[in-house]
C-alpha cells in the first residue's frame, strides 16, 4: 500500500516538500520539542521575516513582537483607533518595520486549519 507521497504527480512532491520545508523552518525547537512559532506575516510566505512570536512562555502563547513581548493585537486595536506606527515606535519602544509587520501578521485572515498560513 502506498503512502501520500506515492499518489502525488510529477512536481507536485516537490512543491509540497519545499512548503513543508519553509512551514518547518519557521519553529525553534527545544531539542526535537518546538519552543516557539514565528506565524508568516506575508504572501507569499518566503518574504516573511520572524518579527512575530507565539511562545508559550510569553503571554500564553499570545502573538507579540520578538524581543518585547509587545501583544500585536495591542498594536492593532491602537492603530485603527488612530496612533501612527511612529507614535507606536516611540510608544512601546519598537523599529517602525516591526510595527508594521505587526499590523500586518494581524490584519490578515485567520486559517481555519493551520496556526500560520503556508500555501
Amino acid at each position: 500500500m502506498g503512502g501520500f507521497g506515492d499518489r502525488l504527480r510529477d512536481g507536485e512532491r516537490g512543491s509540497l516538500e519545499k512548503k513543508l520545508v519553509l512551514c518547518l523552518g519557521r519553529f525553534d525547537l527545544d531539542g526535537n520539542d518546538p519552543e516557539r512559532l514565528y506565524p508568516f506575516s506575508r504572501v507569499p510566505a518566503e518574504g516573511s521575516p520572524r518579527v512575530v512570536v507565539m511562545d508559550p512562555g510569553i503571554r500564553f502563547g499570545r502573538p507579540t513582537v520578538a524581543g518585547h513581548g509587545t501583544p500585536t493585537d495591542v498594536l492593532l486595536e491602537r492603530h485603527q483607533a488612530g496612533d501612527s506606527i511612529a507614535d507606536l515606535a516611540d510608544d512601546y519602544d519598537i523599529p517602525a518595520q516591526e510595527v508594521e509587520e505587526s499590523l500586518r501578521y494581524e490584519a490578515k485572515p485567520i486559517p481555519l486549519i493551520f496556526p500560520f498560513f503556508c500555501w
